[in-house]
């Protein structure tokens, strides 16, 4: 027995201590470190810098699987020929400190640059090697889990990334996540992150734009701190404070808009932003986090404070600065002092005609209507009464919702709508109150809906439809407001739905398909799934 020992002790430190091994993932990713046990599906591995890990053995490549698989077929005589595995020996206890002992463990990541955590079903992005450079993407999911989280420090001082893509799934960045990446230039947070914390981006001074998700309802204190290229942003709706120091130092910035949801500034909020010339505010003046806040929140800075007219709580100024009218609505309000008209409010319809309320006299002349916060809604003209000439009407995006000819009360001309993108929705001609010639209609996406042809009100002609993927619908004839010819429809997936004839109005003959192509007796067997 005595004379076995120095023998199994060299066995067992010769697998114990192995060279270093190129261990490889199922996705490619590759890290060295030296095998230590494998025991439960679970495969414990020792980087060069002595750091434990753990890694599911599914995870590793075929090869690797195979290495440790040889591993457990290794056996060794000890004493009157009893066998014993290997593999149980160097997976002892004595062998190895417990796993649980050691300060780092860690999966392979997905990306080499990345670390990270999975914590109750969800992952969070930990750390990033800081020679990392160029573009990165950080996946929706590891190992089967949402990135919901960004971490505190995860990428502080990565020098040389000039792109980070956050997946969607984002929830939430911790403070100084991406502290010191100078040489980013652009981030969009997703619509899902609620809070970014603080210190987040600060001193990110290649940083020239920043798109925040409309999600997000807290900023950390000086989350952009010193981003000296960043010109401008917008603060979605839902943020309620500006913190101390959020955008001291952006010497870049040239405007901010902050949204209705705001009620405090905090103390120097946007101190040293020497090129600052506007500042406009949404809602209600704002109040100062602290006593110091407002006539702090500017320090070193000299914009202009423009608001809405709606709004209250204003005086001539704001944290020292001067108050305006935003130009939009200073334009807007000058130039209802020049409408030539009354407003559509003030008119009432009896028996078909328009008056002017506590008048027995027809109203002649242009009216106009607005919306509750100020925006015109619609002007048009009136004779005798009656709608006459050009009326048009603008969504409250301030784009143009529609646009009618009328001619003594009746719609007479070309009519044109538009969606609030600005895309086109319908435009056809109206002769004397009917539908006369070409009819179009469009999704919002720019799609074509329907395209069909009147004659003096009645459809005449061909008539088509379609689906917003563009796949056709329907085509049909008609002739004097009776379907005449033939007519078919398709599914969404472009299979014949239905053919039929019609004879002056009359159905001839029909026939049905369903999805697959297959013929069938009903329309309701042919739209069943």
């Amino acid at each position: 027995m005595i004379r076995i020992i120095p023998f199994l002790i060299f066995c067992l430190s010769t697998i114990c201590s192995a060279e270093l091994r190129t261990w490889t993932a199922i996705n490619g990713n590759k890290v060295e470190a030296n095998y230590i046990s494998s025991s439960k599906g679970i495969v414990k591995l020792r980087l060069k810098s002595g750091k434990l890990f753990e890694v599911p053995k599914n995870k590793l490549s075929k090869d690797d699987n195979e290495f440790i698989d040889s591993l457990f077929k290794k056996e060794v005589v000890v004493g009157s020929g009893v066998r014993k595995n290997l593999s149980r020996a160097v997976n002892g206890d004595k062998l190895e400190k417990p796993l649980a002992e050691t300060k780092f463990v860690e999966e392979i990541p997905l990306d080499p640059n990345l670390k990270y955590e999975i914590q109750d079903g969800t992952v969070t992005i930990t750390g990033c090697d800081k020679k990392a450079s160029g573009a990165l993407t950080i996946t929706a999911t590891i190992e089967g889990k949402p990135v919901t989280s960004i971490g505190r420090l995860a990428f502080i001082l990565c020098t040389s990334l000039t792109r980070i893509t956050i997946p969607d799934s984002v929830t939430s960045i911790g403070d100084q996540a991406f502290a010191g990446c100078r040489a980013l230039t652009s981030i969009t947070i997703p619509n899902r992150v609620t809070s970014i914390g603080h210190q987040a981006f600060s001193d990110c001074e290649g940083l020239t734009s920043v798109t925040i998700g409309d999600s997000v309802t807290s900023i950390g204190g000086k989350a952009f701190w010193s981003c000296t290229s960043l010109k401008s942003i917008t603060i979605p709706d839902g943020v309620t404070s500006i913190r101390e120091m959020t955008f001291g130092g952006c010497t870049s910035l040239t405007s901010v808009t902050i949204p209705d949801s705001v009620t405090s500034i905090g103390h120097q909020a946007f101190i040293s932003c020497t090129r600052l010339t506007a500042v406009t505010f949404l809602g209600d003046a704002p109040k100062g986090r602290y006593s110091l806040s407002l006539p702090q929140a500017f320090k070193n800075s000299v914009p202009t404070i423009y608001r809405k007219p709606e709004t209250n709580g204003w005086g001539d100024t704001f944290a020292g600065r001067p108050v305006k009218l935003s130009k939009e609505d200073n334009e807007f309000i000058n130039s209802l002092a020049k409408l030539d008209g009354v407003n559509g409010e003030l008119l009432e319809k009896r028996n078909e005609i328009f008056y002017l309320k506590d008048s027995d006299t027809p109203y002649t002349g242009k009216t106009f209507s607005l919306y509750n916060n100020g925006q015109k809604m619609s002007e048009g003209n009136f004779k005798n009464g009656k709608p006459d000439g050009l009326n048009r009407g603008w969504h409250i995006n301030g784009k143009q919702s529609i646009e009618s000819n009328w001619n003594n009360g009746t719609l007479n001309g070309l009519q044109v709508a538009w969606h609030k993108n600005g895309q086109k929705m319908s435009e056809g001609n109206i002769k004397d109150g009917k539908e006369d010639g070409v009819l179009m209609f469009w999704h919002e996406n720019g799609q074509k809906i329907r395209e069909v042809n009147y004659k003096d009100g009645k459809p005449d002609g061909q008539w088509a439809a379609w689906h917003e993927n563009g796949q056709k619908i329907r085509e049909e004839h008609y002739k004097d407001g009776k379907g005449d010819g033939l007519q078919r429809g398709w599914h969404e997936n472009g299979e014949i739905l239905r053919e039929a004839n019609y004879k002056d109005g009359e159905l001839i003959s029909v026939k049905f398909w369903n999805s697959k192509g297959e013929p069938v007796d009903t329309y309701e067997e042919a739209k069943a799934e």
